[in-house]
């Protein structure tokens, strides 16, 4: 655990394992279990824009978790000149307005770093909670769930997202 850094923005990241629903206690399952703690360690020491105030299940070495949870306070911005995927653009876009220069860049940055190891089947669906609430969800099917400060919910399939130049 981190020593708190009082006014720092946090972020939750959430994910399951890439094989929830196994059984707990097969091998694939702990592979799955420890392959999920790693991408939590690249996206905090690749960054150095992250500290771990609370790795939940994440590092867990008596049980597998299906789902494991996360609190990453947002210590500066992300490594210099990361560019960032068009998708994770146009997901900050659709987000309330007004969030702060290093809460949008941190999330984008956490957004392409989870997606990417999503789709390498390093973990399953996951999610990213803001500091004020508004959720991005990538599910198994690779849509995308955001969930707005009124609670309004915008789907949007990965595959098919506009130019970022577009708006939502």
């Amino acid at each position: 655990m981190a020593e708190d850094n009082p006014g720092a923005p946090r972020l939750r990241i959430s994910a399951y394992r890439d094989n929830a629903g196994s059984l707990p206690d097969i091998p694939e399952a702990w592979v799955a279990h420890r392959e999920r703690a790693k991408v939590l360690a690249e996206v905090v020491s690749e960054s150095g824009a992250f500290q771990v105030v609370d790795a939940g299940d994440f590092n867990d070495e008596t049980r597998t978790h299906e789902f494991a949870e996360a609190i990453l306070e947002i210590i500066q911005h992300p490594a210099a000149q990361v560019a960032l995927s068009a998708a994770a653009v146009y997901l900050l876009k659709v987000l309330t307005k007004p969030l702060d220069k290093k809460v949008e860049e941190a999330v984008g940055y956490l957004y392409d770093k989870l997606f990417s190891a999503f789709r390498k089947k390093r973990i399953g669906e996951f999610f990213i909670t803001l500091p004020d609430g508004q959720r991005i969800r990538v599910d198994s099917n690779c849509d995308v769930e955001i969930t707005v400060r009124d609670g309004k919910l915008h789907h949007l399939k990965i595959d098919t997202l506009p130019a970022p130049s577009s708006g939502p």
